[in-house]
Order: structure tokens, then sequence, then C-alpha cells
């Protein structure tokens, strides 16, 4: 993970990719991460396909894990 604070603003919308790259790691790593409970994404009813906000992110982030 990233050493540096991620720059993501607090209200946006990431897919798996894009989390994984601003935390910089695997997207595997995000899945995993996810499936333990430590990020929780969103699900919204118009795709149905999870999103994390940028908020959980660097709450995630400033966590030790």
């Amino acid at each position: 993970m990233t050493a540096t604070r991620p720059k993501v603003e607090p209200e946006a919308r990431l897919n798996m990719t894009q989390t994984a790259r601003v935390l910089g790691v695997h997207r595997d790593t995000i899945r995993r991460w996810t499936n333990l409970g430590y990020l929780k994404p969103r699900y919204f009813k118009h795709t149905l396909r999870p999103r994390y906000l940028g908020k959980d992110i660097l709450k995630f982030w400033e966590q030790d894990i």
C-alpha cells in the first residue's frame, strides 16, 4: 500500500480497479480486503456493481491493518 495519503475526493465513487490504483495494490488485494471486511463496497441501485467511496478509502488508509 502506498505510504502517501491517496489523492481521492471523499465523495468519489471508485470501482475495484480504480481503488487498487489509488492505494497502490493489486486488484486481488482489494478483493481479499473486501472479503475480510476491511473495505466495504457500496452497491448503487442503477448499476448493482460494487463501488468504493472516497471517504471509505481514506478511512481505511488511515487504519493500521
